[in-house]
């Protein structure tokens, strides 16, 4: 059969029945290209295993199709083929799109046969260049230069370390093996433990950071089975993406669907370089705008478990009190009201009422009232799992799986595949949310409904399960109740929460600890901690307010813990520039008012999602820009992290932030200091903190009267509201929802007589030539006069 084609303005799909292969040529300039990669089903039929379509596949049916879909018109092939001798169909689509510079193929698998079948996996992609004689491989437009490869690995789940890796490095896993590696890491994916070999879920990135081009291979969905995919960079560059079949059951007349495959070769120093792959993920989830950030206050990171009624009303009632210096809106419960894991409806000796009339009392003092359940893992003391042995989910032996370390327990899941399991799950939700009164979720361990075991139902794969409980919880719940997923396979919460955690939980130390032991859990990249935490919420930050509200973990600020105030700087910038969440989880009526206005500058939210420029150069990105206009002009932000043990100098230069090398005035927020940098300069930073960061507004020099920066708010401008010449002068407003106090500085063209703060006179101060430094003192509305 001859080879067969479809094309776009973007590429060139050709496919080879006879050897079945598939290519993929870019057409755009220095893009790279794919040739003859394989695909592979493998099945158990009666005890053996079959690979199907992974030489000639002799299809019986061929067709070119166009169809409208959510991503555009699509030109398609679809191909028929029949295995006889075990009579099973496989039928594969690949596509193209008028619009998009994506390519999309799926496939699926009809059981003809008399017999059940299991499914092991379905390989969608295999890139082997050390099969000569396939030619399958990865070519570049210049290949006389060599390559400086890097692989970006997506975690699994909320708290799995996401990172990108050089080609001499091995990827960061747990050492904790069964304490932990189950609830961070996908049963179908590989684990790698040496240089230059990685995997993740979901999706890849293969880059090339000398011609600065890359290549994503995933998935749109992870509703029909989890996607994995696996890199390995020691020449020759081997992929391999596939979807887990999991061992599901397909009987007879029955098929099973993979989510649509995707590849999207890109130029990653481009503004928003994966911008395409998160819209096509979000059009195919039916993502829907998330509403208002969350904003407020946690009880987990300062009493952890011993919590009762009256801690949380004694932090509800500062939180009143101070909601003209720090405006909060949420109030959360946290893990500790409950009587035990799985034990949802009675209560501890601290709330002797349960919680039903704490959540009238914080609706009353007109905030919303959050709560914190875990739906899917259970306390293997727990009287739930002690009642109900045949809901919990086992190996083929009949042992309870384990679900992860925790609460210093090995825990237990449930099979939501047992009847009566997920009504369960459902009255929790109900209850919560209809007889308590709480509009707020946070749903934890999420990955537990997702575990590998021998449920009672094995004709669903794991990410059907998951997927389907989630759409159950969703209708328990309402669409107006605001659900946060933690813990969570990010694929089965798209389009079904309204905010996702994407990292590990942070902590009052720098480092992972064990019940105040660090030695040997330092290295450990999903333990909880600040550096952890900070990992993910860097290296997902694009997921922002495109698959829901980021949730980065909580905010902590008090000086008892393990923190430097430059670590805790870190934590509060990266929250804050990234634009997601903030919840503070400090003993409020404690914090110490200099430590309060970390949190209070932060108010209100950006919100705006940041760009991480350095993404694919260095496993903890450490480069940062957030593009940032009022009414008057425009500014960027940039921060610089140093994640080195000691302080350091540091120069940034311009470029390695996509930014014009021009003449700039630079605002460095936590120094409250003004510097001009000439046009090619770059910004000399002498002293960077260990585990510090630089926060800095950049505005291009003028000659105009300019408005350059404040310590009142983080953003560094969006607190100024107006500023407008006047007879005599200049006059500027200033608008937040809170009491502030601080300085700001401003480029005059000529010195000021006078300068009034809401009609009373201010003193100033020249600290460079025609720059003033005024302090400000206000709540909700200022007016400055200068004259």
């Amino acid at each position: 059969m001859p080879i067969i084609e479809i094309q776009n303005n973007f590429f060139r799909f050709s496919c080879n029945p006879d050897n079945g292969t598939i290519s993929l040529f870019s057409k755009r300039i220095g893009l790279p290209s794919i040739h003859n990669a394989s695909l592979r089903v493998q099945i158990i039929k009666e005890g053996t295993k079959h690979n199907l379509i992974c030489d000639s596949w002799n299809p019986y049916q061929l067709m070119k199709t166009v169809t409208n879909s959510i991503h555009g018109k699509l030109h398609q092939l679809e191909f028929s083929v029949f295995i006889e001798n075990i009579s099973q169909i496989v039928r594969l689509t690949f596509a193209l799109s008028e619009d998009l510079p994506i390519f999309f193929w799926n496939a699926v698998l009809e059981n003809q046969s008399s017999t059940s079948i299991f499914v092991n996996f379905i390989e969608m992609l295999n890139i082997d260049g050390s099969l000569s004689e396939s030619g399958s491989k990865i070519t570049r437009t210049n290949e006389t230069i060599k390559p400086s490869l890097s692989f970006h690995c997506s975690g699994w789940q909320s708290w799995s370390h996401t990172a990108s890796y050089r080609e001499d490095q091995i990827q960061n896993h747990t050492r904790l093996r069964f304490f932990q590696d189950v609830m961070v890491q996908n049963p179908g994916t590989p684990v790698f433990r040496q240089t230059g070999r990685f995997s993740g879920d979901f999706f890849g990135v293969l880059a090339d950071r000398n011609s600065r081009t890359a290549f994503l291979f995933g998935f749109l969905s992870q509703k029909q089975q989890f996607g994995s995919v696996e890199a390995n960079l020691n020449q020759p560059t081997k992929i391999r993406l596939w979807v887990n079949g999991d061992r599901t059951q397909l009987v007879p007349g029955k098929n099973l669907s993979t989510d649509w495959a995707v590849m999207f070769p890109f130029y990653f120093d481009q503004p928003d370089p994966l911008s395409i792959f998160y819209e096509a993920v979000s059009r195919e989830n039916n993502i829907l705008p998330s509403g208002n950030i969350p904003v407020g206050w946690c009880s987990w990171y300062h009493f952890y478990q011993n919590i009762n009624e009256e801690k949380i009303l004694r932090n509800l009632k500062t939180i009143d009190e101070l909601k003209s210096d720090m405006p909060l809106s949420l109030v959360q419960i946290d893990d500790g009201y409950q009587k035990e894991i799985g034990d949802w409806f009675t209560f501890r000796k601290g709330f002797p009422n349960g919680v039903a009339p704490l959540a009238e009392k914080i609706k009353q003092s007109g905030y919303t009232p959050g709560l914190w359940m875990a739906p899917f893992i259970l306390h293997p003391d727990s009287d739930f799992a002690i009642d109900h042995p045949e809901m919990i989910l086992r190996k083929k032996g009949g042992r309870p799986i384990n679900a992860g370390f925790v609460w210093n327990v090995f825990t237990q899941a449930l099979d939501l595949t047992v009847p009566g399991a997920m009504d369960y799950v459902k009255e929790m939700i109900e209850t919560a949310v209809k007889k308590w009164g709480f509009p707020y979720l946070k749903l934890d361990f999420l990955y537990a409904g997702g575990l590998k075991g021998d449920r009672f139902d094995n004709t669903q794969t794991r990410a059907q399960i998951l997927r389907k409980a989630m759409m159950e919880i969703r209708k328990s719940a309402g669409d107006d109740t605001f659900i946060l997923g933690c813990g969570a396979p990010l694929g089965s919460v798209l389009g079904l929460v309204q905010a996702n955690r994407i990292g590990a939980d942070v902590s009052g130390s720098w480092l992972p600890q064990f019940h105040g032991i660090s030695r040997f859990f330092k290295k450990e990249p999903h333990m909880p901690s600040a550096k952890n935490s900070i990992q993910n919420i860097i290296t997902r930050a694009e997921q922002h307010n495109r698959w829901w509200i980021n949730d980065p973990d909580c905010l902590l600020v008090r000086p008892e813990i393990d923190l430097s105030l430059d670590e805790i700087k870190s934590l509060a910038t990266a929250i804050a520039i990234t634009g997601g969440s903030l919840l503070v989880s400090d003993d409020l009526p404690k914090l110490p008012a200099d430590r309060r206005r970390i949190i209070e500058v932060l108010l209100p939210l950006m919100g705006k999602r940041a760009n991480v420029m350095d993404w694919l150069d260095t496993v903890t990105p450490h480069n940062i820009r957030l593009d940032l206009q009022n009414d008057i002009e425009d500014w960027y932000i940039l921060a610089r992290f140093n994640w080195k043990d000691e302080p350091r100098e540091t120069y940034l230069s311009l470029p390695d932030f996509c930014l014009p090398q021009q003449s700039y005035w630079v605002y460095s927020f936590w120094d409250n200091k003004i510097q001009k940098i000439k046009a090619g300069d770059p910004i000399n930073l002498s002293y960077l903190p260990a585990h510090g960061v630089a926060l800095l507004a950049l505005r291009p020099i003028s000659s105009n009267n300019h408005y350059l920066g404040s310590n009142l708010h983080i953003s560094m401008g969006l607190e100024l509201s107006q500023m407008e010449k006047t007879a005599n002068g200049l006059e500027l407003n200033f608008d937040l929802p809170r009491k502030a106090s601080g300085d700001m500085y401003i480029q005059l063209n000529h010195s000021p007589t006078k300068i009034h703060l809401n009609g009373i006179e201010i003193t100033f101060e020249e600290v460079l030539e025609s720059v003033f430094k005024i302090p400000i003192d206000f709540e909700g509305h200022a007016t400055l006069v200068i004259q």
